[in-house]
């Protein structure tokens, strides 16, 4: 591009004369794939089979894919699962109602064509042996053949009712048990173990990774340890047992009910006086001895040792949301006031279709990097967000970047189903803090929504806790979507007294996926989610990469426990509807640029004419500076080209003409 500048008149008198720019934006290696070719590589779907393949092309020319497949066993007279995986992969566990038990495997691997790995991964399953009320499984592989394909991942997700205890081993994964009543024995070689609302005894081993429980104790005597993690254990209620925590190289956090009685016998080998933290009434026997302390805490029960490298905390259950709010009240102590985040309003309306490589949105406010739930660090995956306003909309851009675009989960085609399992996207909208209620939305990448109206204090409900479900072709869908009503749904009461339809409201979603990201655009009818326009809205928006069970967010939820757990009303962002455009607010600050020419270089397989016309600003328009930025960006992540550089060279000393050969291709 040749840029040239454009000031208003004010600023002219600054200057004896006008600095001229020469701006060229090279497009190297151009096309990679037609964005309509790329979504239907991404995945296929066999109608006539039970199980689903989704499969890239990589650059060595093997097919990497995926295949799901199920197993139904009888529950009648098991009493025991026992479950060992050797290979490289994980274990979820999840109790649920009926009378079988229910195998998934989720097969990963490579070959050399689609079909050798279809044939190879069919012989892939889980064998099932029956002794004494024990059922026994394990995956068994096809016998050794000259086969081109190999396994190089299974994961297993068992649904089974929950009355039954179990024994899981993995050689290198994580294990995860939600809500199973009976005796647990897990050892994980490498591995985080998670437990979630389970009850019974417990021993519980990890050899390189962290322990998380939210437990229910019985009267066994429990072990949990790991050779190098941390371990944070949350008892639910009152009921006690002797219990002995280890972690040899990594700090212990226990949190037990305000009348939890207990013996201590603390060890670590840190020699920090502050190393061990009691917020609890305890009586000890002695002050902390180098690395050792004895107490009663609510005049003693059943013995709990915690042995540890690091530092050791007991804390009350209820510390588990009040440190997050302590958190956050540090993070954000003027958040009404300081923190609030400016939205520009929209100088023209962006066209809802999935793609965010349009005008309207080089002037929209940027939310990003997304946190992990903790807030501690950004995610592998990056997200970014863009919001813009007008009288009618609240409009929300969404471009969801992947390295592995071709193994998203995608399971979920019908409205209000069960989106959440899939890769997704999660916005929590609150027009109006003064009510109890605000709206939820998920979108997954082909456009398909589950959207509800939620009361505020809504606790984690485990029927949205992730699993794995079938996935289906990543293809590009349309939604036109009502915001519905789920069983938490009250009527919306407006300001004047009577009750809105909640279904007469249209919010506008499409989805566009392409081969480095997936993308979604929004319009929020504003008179709808609150009649009365006010400018006090608060947001957060979540995102749940179901590959690497990543979950992330803009205002971190501080939520360790349920890390995919977005209600926290309490934690969402505060959001400022600007009375002037952001272009407005920045003339005469921002330098003004007038495109004098487009150069496309190094392409042989698109029209120019075609690349030039994508583009959302021609040769003659002025764009700001930021814009300019925006634009360089947005060329970088296009799915037809490899990079794009913008270089400047000044051209007034020269009569308009550079004296600085173009730039070469790379």
């Amino acid at each position: 591009m040749h840029i040239h500048p454009k000031a208003p008149h004010k600023l002219y008198a600054m200057f004896s004369s006008i600095l001229r720019v020469y701006c060229c934006l090279l497009f190297a290696a151009m096309l990679i794939l037609a964005s309509q070719a790329q979504a239907n590589n991404i995945g296929t779907l066999s109608s006539d089979s039970p199980e689903i393949t989704v499969s890239m092309i990589s650059e060595s020319l093997d097919v990497e894919s995926f295949i799901t497949s199920e197993q139904r066993f009888n529950f009648n007279n098991i009493y025991t699962i026992n479950l060992e995986l050797s290979l490289v992969g994980s274990v979820e566990v999840n109790a649920v109602d009926g009378d079988e038990i229910i195998v998934r495997l989720e097969k990963h691997g490579r070959g050399a064509d689609e079909d050798s790995v279809r044939e190879y991964f069919g012989g892939v399953e889980m064998s099932a042996s029956k002794t004494d009320n024990v059922l026994t499984l394990a995956p068994r592989l096809p016998a050794a053949s000259d086969s081109k394909a190999e396994l190089t991942r299974l994961d297993c997700f068992v649904e089974t009712p929950p009355d039954v205890s179990l024994k899981i081993r993995t050689q290198n994964g994580d294990i995860r048990v939600n809500r199973i009543r009976g005796d647990i024995e897990l050892k994980a070689a490498i591995g985080d173990i998670h437990l979630n609302e389970t009850m019974g005894g417990y021993q519980v081993y990890s050899g390189e990774g962290d322990i998380h429980c939210k437990i229910f104790l019985t009267n066994r005597i429990n072990q949990f340890e790991t050779a190098l993690g941390e371990i944070n254990l949350v008892v639910l209620d009152e009921i006690a047992a002797q219990t002995n925590l280890t972690a040899m190289s990594g700090g212990i956090t226990l949190r037990l009910p305000n009348s939890f009685q207990a013996e201590v016998e603390i060890q670590t080998k840190n020699q920090d006086p502050r190393a061990v933290s009691i917020n609890m009434p305890v009586e000890v026997e002695s002050s902390f001895q180098g690395d050792s302390l004895y107490g009663w805490i609510n005049g003693g029960g059943p013995l709990f040792q915690l042995n540890a490298d690091d530092k050791v905390e007991i804390l009350p259950l209820e510390a588990t949301s009040a440190d997050a709010e302590t958190s956050i009240e540090s993070a954000n102590s003027q958040s009404e006031v300081d923190s609030a985040q400016p939205v520009p309003k929209a100088l023209q309306s962006p066209v809802i279709d999935g793609n965010l490589f349009e005008k309207a949105w080089s002037k929209a406010v940027g939310l990003y990097p997304f946190y992990n739930a903790d807030g501690a660090a950004a995610p592998d995956e990056p997200t970014q967000a863009f919001l813009l306003w007008d009288a009618q909309h609240l409009y929300i851009g969404i471009k969801v970047s992947s390295d592995e675009m071709g193994q998203l989960h995608i399971s979920q085609t019908e409205i209000d189903s069960a989106v959440w399992q899939d890769d997704s996207i999660e916005i929590l909208v609150d027009p109006n803090p003064e009510t109890k209620l605000y709206y939820h939305l998920i979108v997954n990448p082909i456009g398909t929504i589950f959207s509800q109206m939620v009361r505020a204090d809504y606790p984690p409900n485990y029927r949205f806790a992730p699993t794995v479900t079938k996935p289906v072709d990543n293809r590009k869908r349309k939604s036109k979507a009502q915001i519905a009503r789920t069983s938490q749904a009250k009527p919306n009461q407006n300001r004047k007294g009577g009750t809105s339809n909640p279904d007469a409201a249209q919010v506008e979603i499409e989805t566009q996926i392409t081969s480095r990201y997936w993308s979604i655009e929004i319009a929020l009818m504003r008179d709808f989610l609150e009649p009365e326009l006010t400018d006090n809205w608060r947001l957060n928006l979540h995102r749940k990469a179901q590959k690497n069970r990543e979950f992330s967010y803009w205002m971190p939820t501080y939520d360790t426990e349920t890390p995919w757990w977005p209600h926290y009303r309490d934690r969402m962002g505060r959001l400022q509807f600007t009375a002037v455009s952001e272009e407005s607010a920045l003339i005469g600050i921002e330098e003004q640029l007038e495109i004098g020419e487009i150069e496309i270089k190094g392409n042989s397989k698109i029209p120019t004419l075609e690349i030039v016309q994508q583009i959302p600003f021609q040769i003659g328009e002025v764009i700001t500076s930021s814009q300019l930025s925006w634009l360089v960006g947005e060329l970088e992540e296009h799915p037809w080209l490899r990079k794009a550089r913008l270089d400047t060279v000044p051209l007034d000393a020269h009569n308009g003409e550079s004296d600085v050969n173009p730039p070469k291709t790379d």
